[in-house]
């Protein structure tokens, strides 16, 4: 029997190809069919011995943290969540590290279930629809190993029907095809489908009294530009059905990309909100519900993607404009994305019905580390009405409580309220959130000045000279306390050899340059950048020669500012006093042998420009100098 075969059905059987091999190659037919098809194969992609130390200690160390938190009631699941692939520096790797780490846990830890909530490609205005198919390859190469032999629950995120570059492309990606990438397998791990187009399901974990909801928040096919952010009406009684059909006393967590509350997703929190709070005369999509009694779980909690935070809340529906929160929790997944660090972490202002759905405390991402890329485990605890967050790489770990009789915390203390370090430096510091039985102990970490120092989990980290304040947030009751770090560099007692000097020289004032001078001393460029203080100030302090000018014998004691290429700026006889140049005073005292000068004003852009050195001449031998910066004489 002969078969024509049209292009749709190369390109279906050749991204079936690629998924199964996980490469995003182009394949010419039949002859790079056939080699892709003979490349497969049958063991892991992903071997042990391909997984870098620091993910292998990562995972570990994400794992002893899982383990403190598991009892006899546990539900244990992976949560990832927007790794919008791109070939931008560093985005592959993270998102393999995470699928690397996933599957390393996926060994170490008792889990129930696996989730990915979306934005699997950038989806950019530019991305192809060839570009965005081989990021779908890549990811699920990534994630499947992780999520082999689990039941697993994927969703389609906003950025992936490709719309945003639909302008460009002119279609983007069907509901059917994205199926075919994320949706078939929620039907391959066996669980109920709602649609085997959009791929939104359910599954009843017997075993533990929980149903999982997994929802398409993206369920449209995308508009003429633009993302998709929409559920049918045909997904909204269905999700309406499915709570209701919540078998007694069962716990229900629903996974989507979007939290419920957000933008146009705000209708499918209203159907919750009616279901929990057991409301009548609830239209959805032509059909009117009556959720009187029809409220048999036990408890109920919402975890999303998109919004790439940290962020713990209510659920929100609209009230005339403005969201007003009921009980159910949602708490988001933070994105393995490494070029997208929490998205919302630098707030202006609400994003939708004056919710705030971002965080005030941003965790970068570092390059070939364990901090390449951020994901959760999520250990549910309904005995003890708690969510433990733990997080892998970058970012922090959450403990969220959800019943009705919470221990509320009342402070916050550091170990310590002030500090110095010099530059490369480490402290960590400890934070203790009183009462000893608050619910929620969990703490947020930021800083005034990243220039200065970061913080990561209380480890402070000096960067450059400076001052910043560290301060830590309890994450319910915002109580805070602050840390404020001075960095200095280190003291270096006599530096005289690292400077430098000149003998039987002096400066010209009016030049800068050399003059010969029998007896003279030029002490060579001191770098006032790399010593300015935390306050702006540099103290030089010279023993051993004759550096204050006198009208006879004329000797030019002088000193010389220069910029950063060593041209002069400015320069005068080193009487007793103080002279502003600029911005920036300098104040000369002498005592015997002893000589001081003081420079004040000397901000970091100052320092950067015509003041960036200065020279000081005066009568002796260098050989015979005690130079000390910034500090005294031993």
């Amino acid at each position: 029997m002969n078969y024509i075969a049209s292009d749709s059905d190369l390109t279906a059987v050749a991204d079936a190809i690629r998924t199964k091999g996980g490469t995003a190659a182009a394949l010419a037919f039949p002859s790079g069919f056939v080699s892709a098809v003979q490349a497969i194969t049958t063991g892991d992609a992903i071997d042990q011995s391909d997984i870098p130390a620091y993910v292998k200690a990562e995972a570990l160390e994400v794992a002893a943290r899982v383990k403190q938190h598991l009892g006899p009631d546990s539900i244990v699941f992976i949560a990832g969540s927007d790794s919008h692939q791109s070939t931008t520096a560093h985005v592959e790797d993270g998102n393999l590290h995470g699928g690397m780490a996933m599957k390393a846990l996926s060994y170490l830890l008792p889990l129930d279930f696996a989730a990915y909530l979306g934005d699997y490609t950038t989806g950019s205005s530019s991305t192809t629809l060839a570009e965005g198919r081989a990021h779908f390859a890549e990811i699920n190469a990534d994630i499947d190993e992780a999520f082999r032999g689990l039941p697993q629950f994927r969703t389609v995120g906003n950025h992936d029907p490709l719309g945003y570059s639909y302008n460009q492309n002119g279609e983007g990606l069907s509901q059917a095809e994205l199926y075919q990438y994320i949706g078939k397998y929620n039907a391959e791990s066996g669980n109920t489908m709602g649609s085997t187009v959009s791929g939104y399901c359910y599954r009843d974990f017997t075993a533990k009294s929980l149903r999982v909801i997994c929802l398409n928040t993206a369920d449209a096919t995308p508009a003429a530009q633009g993302g998709t952010e929409a559920v049918s009406d045909a997904q909204k009684r269905w999700f309406a059905d499915t709570l209701i059909s919540t078998p007694q006393d069962y716990g229900i967590v629903i996974l989507a990309h979007h939290p419920l509350d957000w933008g146009d997703i705000m209708t499918v929190s209203h159907i919750l909100r009616a279901y929990v709070e057991e409301q009548s005369g609830i239209n959805i999509g032509g059909t009117t519900y009556d959720f009187t009694n029809k409220n048999k779980s036990a408890w109920v909690l919402m975890f999303h993607g998109h919004v790439h935070t940290f962020t713990v809340d209510d659920l929100h529906w609209n009230n005339g404009g403005s969201g007003e929160p009921y009980d159910v929790k949602r708490i988001a997944v933070p994105n393995l994305c490494f070029g997208r660090n929490n998205e919302y972490g630098n707030n202006t202002g609400p994003e939708y019905y004056n919710i705030e759905f971002g965080t005030t405390a941003t965790y970068n991402k570092t390059a070939d580390s364990g901090q390449d890329t951020a994901w959760n485990v999520i250990v549910v605890n309904p005995s003890e009405e708690k969510v433990y967050a733990i997080n892998y790489g970058s970012g922090i770990d959450r403990e969220v409580y959800w019943g009705e009789t919470a221990v509320a915390v009342t402070g916050v203390t550091l170990n310590a309220n002030s500090g110095t370090l010099n530059p490369g430096g480490t402290t960590t510091l400890t934070a203790t959130v009183a009462p000893a039985n608050a619910t929620n102990k969990a703490v947020v970490w930021s800083t005034s000045n990243s220039g200065v120092a970061t913080v990561n989990n209380g480890v402070v980290s000096a960067v450059a000279v400076g001052s910043a304040t560290i301060t830590v947030t309890t994450q319910d009751g915002g109580f805070t306390a602050s840390y404020a770090l001075t960095v200095e560099k280190a003291k270096e007692g006599n530096v005289i050899a690292k400077i430098g000097y000149t003998d039987g020289k002096r400066l010209s004032t009016s030049t800068g340059e050399y003059r010969d001078l029998s007896g003279g001393v030029v002490i060579e460029y001191i770098d006032l950048n790399e010593y300015r203080q935390s306050d702006d100030t540099v103290t030089i302090r010279i023993r051993g020669g004759d550096f204050k000018q006198v009208s006879s014998p004329y000797n030019d004691n002088a000193y010389v500012f220069y910029n950063q290429s060593h041209s002069f700026t400015v320069a005068q006889y080193s009487t007793e006093g103080s002279s502003t140049h600029g911005n920036v005073t300098i104040t000369r005292a002498f005592s015997g042998t002893d000589a001081t000068f003081t420079i004040t004003g000397l901000t970091a852009a100052i320092a950067s420009q015509g003041y960036h050195y200065i020279r000081i001449c005066g009568l002796g031998s260098g050989a015979n100098l005690d130079l000390r910066i910034n500090e005294d004489f031993d």
